[in-house]
């Protein structure tokens, strides 16, 4: 899944995509679009 998130009329801020891999293990990524720098996040499931 992909989020994009923009000024009010006006360009992209940033987007978010997740992705959900094996064993209960979710890759977030959150990257800002005018500097186009990317941060990761590796989620678990909680039981």
């Amino acid at each position: 899944m992909r989020f994009n998130a923009y000024q009010k009329n006006g360009p992209l801020v940033f987007f978010t995509q997740r992705i959900f891999i094996s064993q209960g293990y979710m890759n977030y990524s959150h990257t800002i679009a005018a500097t186009k720098k990317t941060a990761y996040t590796l989620y678990k499931k909680q039981e």
